[in-house]
Parts: C-alpha cells; sequence; structure tokens
C-alpha cells in the first residue's frame, strides 16, 4: 500500500473476488465529542481538531488557576495516542499551577473550554474516537472499471469499524488528513505450489462435465481461505511475450478469465455461477479469439461452475 493522510497499514486477507486497487479518500472527519464529568468552572467543551481519545483531568482553585499537579492526560486504549510536542507542553503549562483557566488553555489539542465563573473543582473531560467517513474508489484489474462506496475508519485504531472500507482487511491508522488519499492494492499471488493430483475427480469421457475434490489439507496447516480459478487451456504457453488473448486460446472465471472465488475455510456451502460474485459465466468469452479451430474453442470454454465446500471428516 502507499500509506497517507492518517492510513497506514494493511493487513489480512480480503473478502473479495478480483484483484485491483482501492483509493481510500478522507471525505470527512467527526472528531469525538467531549464530555465532562465532576464539578469546576468548565462548563463545556468543543473539539475541532484533536484525534486522540482519553480523558484530560484537570483541577483549580477558587481563583480559577490550575492546581500544580493536577492537570494531566491518558490516552484511551482504543482510539488513542501519545501527545504531540505542542500538545504535551500546553499540558505541561497548566499542569505546572497557578495558571488561569482561559477558553484556549487547550487550544494547542483542538479544544476550546466554556468557562463559567472561576471557582475550585476537579474535573474530567473525556474525548471519544474519531471516525472519518471514507471514500473507497476501487479499479478492478480484470474489468477495469471503478466503483466507489462509502465506509468508515476509526482515528488511532487498528479495529475495524462496522463499515470498513475492505471487509477481511485490518487498516491501522493514525490521525487523519481531511482530503487526503491512501492506496491499497490487491494482488494475487505469483507463486505456486503444486499439491499433486486431486482426493477425486472425474472426467468428461464425452460429455462437458469434469469434476474433481481437492483436501484443503494438503494446502498447509493455517489456512484460513483461499482462493480459486479455473483455468482451461488448448495449449500451454511457455513464452512470456504472448500474453494477449488474440494470442493463444484459454478460458478461466470471469470475461477476461482473472475472477476468482475467495471462499473462508469454515464456510461449509457451495458457491455457484448464478451468485453474483462477479459476472455470470457464458459462452464465447473474449479470452478465445486465439489462434484455434471452432470445435478447440468450444473444448475449453467454460460455461457453468460450481464449488462446494464440505466437511469430510
Amino acid at each position: 500500500m502507499t500509506p497517507s493522510a492518517g492510513i497506514n497499514a494493511a493487513t489480512g486477507v480480503p473478502v473479495s473476488t478480483d484483484a485491483g486497487a482501492h483509493l481510500l479518500t478522507v471525505a470527512g472527519i467527526a472528531y469525538g465529542v467531549p464530555t465532562l464529568t465532576g464539578a469546576g468552572m468548565v462548563t463545556a467543551v468543543q473539539n475541532a481538531g484533536f484525534q486522540s481519545a482519553g480523558q484530560i483531568m484537570l483541577e483549580t482553585d477558587a481563583q480559577g488557576r490550575t492546581v500544580a499537579g493536577s492537570v494531566s492526560y491518558a490516552a484511551a486504549a482504543i482510539g488513542g495516542r501519545p501527545l504531540t510536542g505542542d500538545e504535551q507542553t500546553a499540558i505541561d503549562a497548566l499542569d505546572a499551577g497557578g495558571v488561569g483557566l482561559t477558553a484556549d488553555a487547550l487550544g494547542a489539542l483542538g479544544l476550546t473550554l466554556t468557562l463559567g465563573a472561576a471557582q475550585a473543582g476537579t474535573q474530567t473531560i473525556s474525548i471519544p474516537q474519531t471516525v472519518a467517513q471514507i471514500s473507497n474508489a476501487f479499479t478492478s484489474n480484470s474489468t477495469g472499471q471503478t466503483t466507489t462506496t462509502a465506509a468508515t475508519l476509526n482515528a488511532n485504531s487498528n479495529v475495524p469499524t462496522a463499515t470498513p472500507p475492505i471487509p477481511g482487511v485490518t487498516i491501522t491508522c493514525g490521525d487523519f488528513t481531511l482530503n487526503g488519499a491512501a492506496t491499497i492494492n490487491l494482488d494475487t499471488e505469483v507463486t505456486a505450489s503444486l499439491i499433486g493430483p486431486p482426493y477425486e475427480s472425474t472426467y468428461p469421457s464425452g460429455g462437458t462435465t469434469l469434476a474433481f475434490t481437492l483436501d484443503v489439507a494438503a494446502l498447509g496447516a493455517n489456512v484460513r481461505n483461499i482462493s480459486i480459478n479455473i483455468i482451461t487451456t488448448t495449449e500451454l504457453i511457455f513464452d512470456p511475450t504472448i500474453t494477449l488473448p488474440g494470442q493463444n486460446v484459454y478460458d478461466g472465471l470471469g470475461h477476461l478469465g482473472n475472477r476468482y472465488i475467495t471462499i473462508d475455510l469454515d464456510d461449509f456451502r457451495t458457491y455457484r455461477n448464478g451468485d453474483g460474485l462477479f459476472e455470470e459465466e457464458r459462452d464465447g468469452d473474449n479470452t478465445l479469439e486465439g489462434p484455434a479451430t471452432d470445435e478447440e474453442k468450444a473444448a475449453v470454454d467454460i460455461v457453468d461452475w460450481q464449488i462446494t465446500l464440505r466437511r469430510l471428516r
């Protein structure tokens, strides 16, 4: 990925059927709305820029001055972060004591105080998580089309929201930058490991249906999900310069043969061609334009498919 705008890292396996690029743009920022507990001269707090969840504790004397050793900030375990240098300097100045509390006393943190009459008191300002509205523009490698959806991310957190940009992917964030953007690329695996013959298989033998069963245990330990495509071809091409559909004859899932189905290995069910995971597989794909007879093309043209995950033992 290309980190930017407070979107710093991405891990995990996406629940997706296509490779491509996600452009995540910070379209809006909802700063955590502070709440007050305790009694004192602060009557309200407005947050115009502080993105770290946590609590600010402060105490004033009868003249409205801070009490030495009483002003501190504690970052929340989820959504919090250490203070910046300028933010910590502001807290330390108040904590030194004897400082008359003003509306902009916490201005370095993006907080504005509404004050009542000077009085002695102890108060806590609690600041919840900041949430960013994310515009997610995904450009598919297989179709070249871009679709845009809305999502949310939490500042200073890697805990997914209810509407994450990429389901299955954990995104780590810091402070967001409004209108900034980061790119996350979803790439297909390019290293193949042969697993040998299938567990069982049924050949067409004059018909048009090929069936086979793979034992997922052969894929290795601790595999949580798999992505599947099915490729048929009239010949194996070893020349890396031959890459265009018009230069050879093959078929795979989707119009361009590069779609795949991602299966959670705890989800025992059947995935079918007509389920709407991507464009429905039919005859006459673009990948069948190469140098072959009509009979050879028909022999490798995938027109339907289904995949079932079931427990054998």
